[in-house]
């Protein structure tokens, strides 16, 4: 029996080629020093991270996540991205028939980590020290290569239509 963030850890100690994070918050120092440290010692290790917006200011707690994120934005720049998901729709504006259109922020709730298309870890551990310290939480883990890599496949068709992830290289995303 290991602990959500062990397995987590674990993982990341294992990282050739990937490590992808959707999640509500990102912002543990724990897993993050696990993660700089891979990358350090894996020159080509990408980390993609989609959450809620960065900002120090828009919660008390979004201080970490901005500082995480600028940290590992100064010392991956080319091997880290964060995205947070938005949604486009038309708004009625001013006169007749005129529509505006509208970006809007996607609240992300997910508590995903996968890594390598080999390990996948779901549940309700957030990506912060209280979520894996703390709290009652639990996740699932798979290791299975055909399986995580599937899944994986579909999740970013969901979020980036099946046309824009057609590729498993990690360099075209």
């Amino acid at each position: 029996e290991h602990s959500i963030l062990e397995s987590w850890l674990a993982a990341v100690a294992q990282a050739k080629s990937f490590i992808f994070i959707e999640d509500q918050y990102f912002r543990s120092p724990l897993l993050t020093d696990a993660i700089t440290a891979r990358m350090n010692a894996v020159p080509d290790l990408k980390l993609v991270v989609i959450t809620k917006p960065v900002s120090e200011w828009t919660d008390p707690a979004c201080y970490w996540s901005a500082h995480l994120h600028n940290n590992l934005k100064a010392r991956f720049p080319g091997r880290y991205r964060l995205y947070q998901l938005r949604s486009f729709d038309t708004a009625p504006s001013f006169g007749i028939d005129e529509t505006a259109g509208v970006f809007a922020d996607i609240d992300v709730h997910s508590k995903m980590l996968i890594i390598d298309d080999l390990y996948m870890s779901v549940g309700s551990a957030n990506k912060n020290n209280r979520g894996v310290l703390y709290e009652s939480e639990m996740n699932v883990a798979i290791v299975d290569p055909v399986w995580v890599k599937n899944a994986r496949r579909r999740i970013f068709a969901n979020l980036f239509g099946s046309a824009a992830f057609a590729t498993d290289d990690v360099g075209v995303w």
